[in-house]
C-alpha cells in the first residue's frame, strides 16, 4: 500500500475556516475517503491568509512565498507528510481553496530541483511578453507592468533559493500525486503549475464565482494531465445553479 497524505490549503482570510478541522462535513469526508483508500492522513498546510485587496500584491507575493517555502522545505525533509514506518517524504495529495491554490503553485516550483539548468529557464520565462503587458493594463489589480516584473522577481529568487538548498541536501525528487484547485483565482502570469512535478491535477471552476474571475480567466490551461470542472448544483426545486466563492 502507497502511504500518501492529503493536505488541505485555505484560501485569503480563512486562517479559522472549520473545514480545515475534524467535526466539519468536508474535512470529514475526505478523511474517510482517505482512511478507506489507505493514503495515510489528512494534514493542514495552515497561513495567515493575510492576501489579496486591501494588502499590495507585491505584499501578497511576498506571503504566498513565505508560505510555500515553509511547506515545500518540511516536505522534502519528510516532516510534513511522512511515511510512519520509515520516515522519509511520501507522494502528497493537496486540495487547495482560492489562494491557497496559487501557494500550492508555488510549491509545485520549488520542488522541482532535480536539474539547475531549469534554474535559468525559470529566470528566463519571469520577463512578461507584450501581449501579456496589453492583458495587465486591463485589470484593475495589475496598475503597473513595473509591479508584475518585481513579483516575478520575487518569485524567481525564492523557487531557486529553494531548489538549490534541496539540491545540496542532495533530496530525491519530490512528486505531487494529484493537486485539487477549488475556486482559485489563478493567474498565469505569476502562477503556473509545475506539471513535471504534479502528477495530475483537476482545477474546479464557476461561472458565478466573482473571485475566481478576478484574473479574468476560471479555466486553467488544459494539457496532459490537467482536468476542468465547472461546479453546477441542482437545487430541490430542480434548478441549476452555479455556486459562489
Amino acid at each position: 500500500t502507497v502511504v500518501a497524505d492529503v493536505a488541505l490549503i485555505h484560501g485569503a482570510k480563512s486562517k479559522y475556516s472549520p473545514w480545515l478541522r475534524p467535526g466539519n462535513v468536508f474535512h470529514d469526508e475526505i478523511d474517510r475517503q482517505v482512511r478507506r483508500l489507505q493514503l495515510g492522513k489528512v494534514v493542514s498546510f495552515g497561513w495567515s491568509g493575510k492576501s489579496g485587496p486591501p494588502n499590495s500584491l507585491i505584499t501578497t507575493v511576498k506571503e504566498h512565498i513565505a508560505v510555500a517555502k515553509k511547506y515545500a522545505l518540511e516536505i522534502a525533509a519528510g516532516v510534513t507528510p511522512r511515511n510512519p514506518k520509515n520516515g522519509i517524504a511520501v507522494p502528497l495529495h493537496i486540495i487547495a481553496h482560492s489562494n491557497g491554490g496559487l501557494i500550492a503553485s508555488l510549491i509545485s516550483q520549488m520542488l522541482d530541483f532535480a536539474a539547475a539548468a531549469d534554474d535559468e529557464n525559470f529566470f528566463l520565462i519571469s520577463a512578461p511578453a507584450k501581449d501579456d503587458v496589453r492583458a495587465q493594463e486591463k485589470n484593475p489589480f495589475k496598475k503597473f507592468n513595473t509591479t508584475i516584473m518585481r513579483c516575478r522577481a520575487l518569485i524567481a529568487k525564492a523557487v531557486i533559493e529553494v531548489r538549490a538548498k534541496l539540491r545540496a541536501q542532495k533530496k530525491q525528487p519530490i512528486k505531487i500525486e494529484q493537486l485539487i484547485m477549488l475556486g482559485t483565482p489563478f493567474d498565469p502570469l505569476l502562477y503556473a503549475v509545475n506539471m513535471r512535478v504534479v502528477k495530475k491535477m483537476c482545477f474546479l471552476f464557476s461561472p458565478k464565482d466573482n473571485i475566481q474571475r478576478y484574473f479574468g480567466l476560471t479555466r486553467y490551461p488544459v494539457g496532459n494531465n490537467i482536468v476542468n470542472f465547472r461546479i453546477a448544483i441542482k437545487a430541490p426545486s430542480g434548478g441549476i445553479f452555479f455556486p459562489m466563492h
